[in-house]
């Protein structure tokens, strides 16, 4: 079974989602299975083009930022990074979890205790994350 719900015949989008996790992992500090959940979660009932669809027009990034904390400046290195909230991850019972968690992420069965990854490490002078960054 692919990781991600969506497109699973497809190895160009199956790449795709995998480097929005690859980026929700190494920025949040969440585990590979809650970033695969989200993006699941978002995406499931989704019907996408083959690769590359329209949604790979954007970076990762983009698409990561929103899955973890909705509609945020991420690129504004001014924005003020402390009042932003992260969205809660699927529940545990959902079909979204299609790897298991690592036993640090252990939450209730609600997924309580997840996405509580690095968010606040972040200060308003951090680093460019917009689009042109390397």
């Amino acid at each position: 079974m692919a990781d991600f719900l969506m497109a699973p015949d497809d190895p160009g989008m199956q790449r795709y989602f995998g480097k929005i996790a690859d980026f929700m992992v190494s920025e949040f500090g969440i585990s590979r299975a809650e970033a695969v959940a989200r993006i699941n979660e978002a995406y499931k009932d989704i019907t996408f083009q083959p690769y590359p669809d329209i949604m790979c027009h954007e970076l990762p990034e983009f698409w990561g930022w929103g899955l973890y904390y909705g509609d945020v400046p991420y690129w504004d290195e001014h924005a003020d990074r402390s009042q932003w909230r992260v969205r809660p991850a699927p529940p545990r019972d959902s079909v979204s979890w299609t790897l298991a968690p690592p036993p640090d992420d252990a939450g209730d069965e609600s997924g309580e205790g997840l996405g509580e990854g690095r968010e606040n490490e972040r200060s308003a002078g951090g680093a460019d994350h917009g689009p042109d960054a390397p």
